[in-house]
């Protein structure tokens, strides 16, 4: 079963070794996007929203071996430091292999939100799931996904491209998908101790560092 939890460095291949802290439930993905709704006399709703969007993560952390490690790295990134963690995917329910190599396709500009690659073995990529272009910090989620051809998926994804993607550049996907990451304002910094044992890391949020 696949792991995801916080990276001990940016190096992130899929291997669960790579972890220092493992996500455990409850375990919550939330879309940040600043929006402002009014209703009118007439009672229609009126939205404005800005392109701008981050991915938030609330968990419960358990440590891979020794929590000293855990607990080192939450105090010295505190709330201004960013770190990676190997973002979760959501539950499919038909699996794609996790060995496969995918890159662009196509040189493709900013603030697109279709995507040509290739290189998936004639699979498709799951609708909700997660993935990173090489040259981007940002995180982004497929929308759809449609084979074209025998080997290339052109995949519409949330949000739009922050910046341009150039052909053969590879994309994570699976467990291989890394987010940068800070602590959110609202955790403890430290660990929760109960009878002189260590009970627990207090669930913690994290924010996409944009």
């Amino acid at each position: 079963m696949a792991k995801y939890g916080i990276l001990k460095s940016s190096t992130n291949t899929g291997l669960d070794t790579e972890l220092l802290g493992v996500f455990s439930a409850p375990l919550s993905i939330t879309s940040k996007k600043p929006s402002l709704l009014v209703e009118t006399l007439t009672l229609k709703r009126k939205t404005a929203y800005t392109e701008i969007q981050r991915w938030e993560l609330q968990t419960g952390i358990v440590p891979v071996a020794d929590a000293s490690q855990l607990f080192m790295h939450n105090v010295v990134n505190g709330y201004s430091e960013s770190f990676y963690i190997r973002m979760p995917q959501i539950y499919r329910a038909k699996n794609i292999s996790n060995t496969l190599t995918p890159t662009v396709f196509a040189n493709t500009a900013v603030a697109v939100s279709t995507v040509n690659l290739a290189g998936l073995g004639g699979q498709l990529l799951p609708v909700g799931e997660f993935i990173k272009f090489n040259s981007h910090s940002k995180v982004y989620m497929v929308k759809e996904s449609v084979l074209l051809g025998s080997d290339v998926n052109t995949v519409t994804i949330f949000p739009a491209l922050v910046s341009p993607i150039t052909v053969n550049e590879a994309v994570g996907y699976g467990t291989k998908v890394t987010m940068a990451a800070k602590y959110g304002d609202d955790n403890q910094i430290g660990v929760t101790y109960q009878d002189g044992i260590l009970a627990q890391f207090d669930s913690i949020s994290l924010i996409e560092a944009l």
